[in-house]
């Protein structure tokens, strides 16, 4: 299996290196870029979910699922990640370091206050979880099992910074994994997506166009 760089279509552009003679420079064209279609209900069948464990990298992941590290591209975009760097789990050293230069001694400062689940007397839940409130939140609602006005005082939790931060962490380690079976039909759709459509400005081949400036966005 080829690696995701590999499939990337060329661009010619201006060698300003070159200041006597015009001659053009051979480049991948970085700024092309694609994703898997957005999920619905019938194909989550293709992908199964999983949690990035400590230190995994997307080569790691790819070789554990499809035996091939240089299939790292296909977790990439089916997780639609751009941005290995913040879009991809720390590792806990990492992390540790991370938090500490950003927060110093305001790790543990709280951030603002959020509920817990509030339930009636026949477990209906009238007041979800996770709602930023006041710290000193407090409401009345009627009880349909007591028949009687109840009020609730003490429903708030204080959420620190290193909360928020934990959470974000766990929302990037829970990934999807496209099926094994599935990769080489992505890859052929990849293949196709790449190539640049016949009759377009400045079209030199299926995988070439040349460009004037190789900072334009293509």
């Amino acid at each position: 299996m080829s690696n995701y760089f590999s499939k990337l279509p060329n661009l010619l552009y201006i060698d300003r290196g070159n200041k006597e003679l015009r001659t053009y420079a051979r480049a991948k064209n970085l700024f092309r870029r694609i994703k898997i279609r957005e999920i619905n209900d019938d194909q989550l069948t293709n992908f199964e979910f999983y949690n990035v464990l400590d230190g995994e990298r997307p080569d790691s992941v790819a070789f554990k699922f499809y035996n091939d590290s240089s299939l790292d591209w296909v977790i990439l975009l089916a997780n639609n990640i751009l941005n290995v760097q913040s879009e991809w789990p720390l590792d806990n050293q990492t992390l540790e370091k991370h938090l500490d230069e950003k927060y110093g001694d305001t790790l543990y400062q709280i951030k603002h206050y959020e509920s817990i689940e509030v339930a009636n007397s026949v477990g209906e839940v009238i007041f979800p979880k996770g709602i930023v409130v006041p710290e000193k939140y407090s409401f009345t609602y009627f009880d349909v099992g007591t028949n009687q006005y109840q009020t609730v005082i003490g429903m708030t939790y204080g959420v620190t910074n290193n909360i928020i931060e934990q959470r974000r962490q766990n929302k990037l380690r829970a990934i999807r994994i496209l099926k094994p079976e599935y990769v080489d039909l992505v890859e052929q759709e990849l293949e196709e997506m790449m190539k640049y459509k016949e009759g377009t400005s400045q079209y030199q081949g299926k995988y070439l166009k040349m460009v004037d400036d190789i900072r334009i966005n293509l």
